[in-house]
C-alpha cells in the first residue's frame, strides 16, 4: 500500500472512532489513490489540456440571444417584501 493509502486508512479509522457523526467510512479498493488520482480516473476530469483559451473581458448576452425580455408576471398590489 502506498504512503497516501496508509494515510487514508489512518484517517478512516480515526473518523470512525469519533462517534459524533451518524455514518462510518469503509476501506475500499480505491484507498491507495489520492483525491486527485481518483477524481481524474473516475469523475471525468481531464487535466491534460495543452493550451488555455482567452475569454472576452465582457460579453453582451442580449446581442447573443441568451437573455429574454422581461415578462409581465401579473403581480398587482404586492410589495417586494411579500412577493415571490
Amino acid at each position: 500500500m502506498a504512503h497516501h493509502g496508509r494515510e487514508n486508512v489512518k484517517f478512516i479509522k480515526s473518523l470512525n472512532r469519533n462517534r459524533t457523526q451518524s455514518y462510518k467510512l469503509a476501506i475500499i479498493k480505491y484507498v491507495d489513490l489520492t483525491t486527485e488520482e481518483f477524481t481524474e480516473s473516475f469523475m471525468g476530469l481531464d487535466t491534460s489540456y495543452d493550451s488555455v483559451i482567452e475569454l472576452p473581458f465582457s460579453m453582451n448576452l442580449r446581442m447573443r440571444g441568451s437573455v429574454t425580455t422581461i415578462k409581465d408576471q401579473h403581480v398587482y398590489g404586492k410589495t417586494s417584501s411579500n412577493s415571490y
